[in-house]
């Protein structure tokens, strides 16, 4: 039987090691690993007047020039993707989506909370377009597959909470 102090002494090296290691990746990235949702409150006034002075028809026109057909999501207990949520997971192609950075589920403050709505709200109206630009971009048998498909989502059970828990999601971000 393996002797206990070589069995601690191998187990106290494991974590010194395991510790250096982390300290060097936090001092590598050159800055203290803060999580987002402990950002001071200011800062969250300041992302949240950013967000809602947003030009977003222009950020939406600059995206298409760049060929970016991500949606914008935010994260709350699982990613969200605002104002086509019950269309997304049945767009046909290829899809994408950018978390809008600092939305989370662990609301810190009644600032951080403003900037989660301000962001739903704005990720919500960005794939409203975004979804009007796609189906415009679409041919004429994509757009009667996708209208037919999209006629029988609307006529869901499922569906349709879905489209009224959107909705009071998105008032509420609103109000």
């Amino acid at each position: 039987m393996p002797d206990m102090k070589i069995i601690l002494k191998f187990g106290l090296l494991a974590v010194v090691i395991f510790f250096c290691v982390q300290m060097f990746l936090v001092l590598r990235k050159g800055k203290q690993a803060v999580p987002s949702h402990a950002q001071p409150q200011e800062e969250w006034k300041t992302r949240v007047r950013d967000l809602r002075t947003r030009n977003l028809k222009k950020d939406f026109k600059d995206a298409i020039l760049k060929n970016d057909l991500c949606f914008k999501g935010i994260n709350e207990y699982s990613t969200a993707i605002p104002g086509v949520e019950a269309y997304y997971s049945n767009l046909p192609g290829r899809k994408c989506v950018k978390i809008i950075e600092g939305t989370g589920d662990a609301i810190t403050s009644d600032e951080h909370g403003m900037f989660q709505d301000s962001a739903r709200h704005y990720a919500a109206a960005y794939n409203k377009l975004l979804l009007e630009y796609i189906e415009s971009q679409m041919s004429q048998k994509e757009i009667r597959d996708w209208r037919a498909h999209k006629e029988k989502l609307d006529s869901s059970d499922k569906h349709q909470r879905l489209i009224r828990l959107t909705g009071e999601r998105e008032k509420k971000a609103s109000d």
